[in-house]
């Protein structure tokens, strides 16, 4: 009994020394520590080749808080090692790469340089105490062109989407990546059919939990874009030729009608330009409802363009650039030095922005829903309405050589000829027939924007979620992210990372953001110190 006895004695007091010991110890850093804890959320880790020094680069994709007074970050490094698995241990650099100025999360990188090569990443302090990041290794094969599709959330405007990939498909995109965090769940259905056809490859999109009992994702820059835009490019630099960054509801065009062509004519004209820009013409479009009213040929024939403007989206050449951005790269810095931006004019190419849509008022509720004979005439009420609508304003738009959109026609009836074989299998026009015919979330998304005040360089606002109180409906089925998360309580910093990620089908569209399990300092530190 007395051994026994003995034996718990030494277990206690080896306990309280080894806890003592770990909150005590942090790694040393040369900034002086910020007066509040950094909160660190880190959506995904790169292996990058930046081609400096021959060295093995780890990128941390991540958005930090402000500081309790409102400001970004400066600090150029963070309390915490980076530990690979060659038991190499580095200092991180720390730097801001996108301000969302008005938000008070931010997108900053953390960067960790190794000699030698890595296989696996750990972000620890003095004891080890640290989750281990997973590591997106970069896609190897050789690839033209990849389009880098906006991430979605509350999503349900399948008209454009389903236009913009046939367009693209047909205009010389070889590859695209889309990160979904909340989608309707036909249109999921169908986009499954278009992984195989298009070479469309789709992620769980990045959302951040709650922390201190807020949610962050309400305060970022409309919702994470840079930090999904960033996971895509690190996927695809090695890899593409060319690659550009899109929202959904915008079409890049070329003269030619074949943007890698266009890519490549323009990097014989301008050798060392990271990017070719194309400015956007702001349009308006038909919005169909009903499914089969909807065509590609009859997207382009209610188009109008409403507006021109001096900035737009760009082709890239991604191993110019370190870092994504929401638009174009004007006045972007790779190595400390300015990058190149080629403006095209517009009748070499330019953005296809379908900003606002224009409703057929549909007849269908004003007749007996019971009755077959009356929803057939319905459609046929429909069409006929549709008809005569495209027609005036394909006429009006011929009197205005300003609302014409240019856009090439044989890539239009291309795209519109893919899309209607595809309505011969069986499955894919079963599906497309289920699209919703009511945009229940664009038109919640639309009042938000009348929420947003106007933005000043004296008080600039954060382009979020926070002025949204999006309502679901219990019969509409979406499907969304579900991501288990870590967090990690240091002296100075929490980290915060997702450990598990998918899209799960059939929920409610309600976007779940869970609260963190956060893991034991003492626990993780003391099987360290036992073994």
């Amino acid at each position: 009994m007395r051994n026994n006895w003995s034996i718990f004695l030494s277990c206690c007091i080896i306990v309280i020394f080894l806890y003592n010991k770990i909150k005590t110890t942090e790694p040393k850093t040369d900034d002086k520590p910020d007066l509040d804890p950094l909160n660190l959320f880190v959506g995904s880790a790169h292996i990058v080749d930046f081609e400096v020094n021959n060295t093995n680069t780890i990128i941390l994709n991540s958005m930090a808080e402000d500081t309790n007074t409102g400001i970004e970050r400066t600090q150029t490094t963070i309390p915490l090692y980076c530990l690979s698995d060659k038991n190499e241990k580095v200092k991180p650099h720390f730097y801001l790469t996108d301000g969302g100025q008005g938000c008070s999360w931010k997108n900053y990188f953390v960067e960790c340089q190794f000699q030698k090569v890595v296989n696996s990443l750990k972000l620890v302090d003095n004891d080890g105490y640290g989750p281990e990041i997973p590591l997106r290794r970069p896609i190897e094969r050789k690839i033209p062109l990849v389009a880098c599709l906006s991430r979605s959330f509350y999503f349900d405007n399948w008209q454009v989407l389903f236009t913009a990939l046939e367009m693209y498909n047909v205009m010389g995109v070889s590859e695209f990546s889309m990160n979904i965090m909340s989608i309707n769940d036909n249109i999921y259905k169908v986009l499954q059919l278009y992984q195989q056809a298009l070479n469309l490859t789709i992620n769980p999109g990045i959302v951040m939990p709650m922390i201190n009992g807020k949610d962050p994702n309400k305060n970022s820059d409309v919702m994470n874009q840079i930090m999904n835009n960033n996971e895509c490019l690190f996927d695809y630099r090695e890899a593409a030729e060319f690659l550009f960054f899109v929202d959904i509801d915008d079409l890049i065009v070329s003269d030619n009608g074949n943007l890698l062509d266009k890519a490549r004519e323009l990097r014989i004209r301008y050798p060392y330009a990271a990017g070719y820009e194309f400015f956007w013409k702001t349009s308006e479009y038909i919005h169909f409802p009903s499914p089969p009213l909807f065509s590609i040929k009859n997207m382009f024939d209610g188009l109008v363009v409403l507006a021109p403007h001096h900035s737009g989206k760009s082709i890239v050449v991604p191993k110019r650039i370190d870092r994504s951005k929401l638009h174009y790269v004007r006045a972007m810095k790779f190595k400390e030095k300015p990058v190149k931006s080629i403006i095209l004019p517009m009748t070499e190419g330019f953005t296809v922005h379908f900003r606002y849509e224009k409703n057929i008022q549909s007849t269908i509720t004003k007749l007996n829903p019971g009755s077959a004979a009356d929803s057939k005439g319905a459609l046929h009420y429909l069409r006929n309405t549709t008809v005569k609508l495209l027609q005036n304003i394909k006429a009006a738009r011929y009197d205005n050589v300003e609302s014409q959109h240019s856009v090439s026609t044989s890539s239009i009836q291309a795209a519109h000829n893919n899309f209607q074989n595809r309505l011969n299998d069986a499955s894919f026009y079963s599906l497309v027939q289920q699209l919703p015919s009511e945009l229940y979330f664009v038109e919640q998304f639309k009042s938000c924007l009348k929420k947003v005040p106007p933005s000043t360089i004296e008080k600039p606002t954060c382009a979020s979620m926070k002025y949204c109180d999006i309502k679901v409906n219990d019969k509409v089925k979406c499907t969304q992210v579900k991501i288990k998360y870590s967090g990690y309580a240091y002296r100075h910093i929490n980290v915060f990372l997702a450990t598990e990620s998918e899209l799960v089908q059939n929920m409610d569209c309600n976007l779940k953001v869970p609260y963190v399990d956060y893991v034991s300092r003492v626990a993780t530190v003391l099987k360290k110190h036992m073994q």
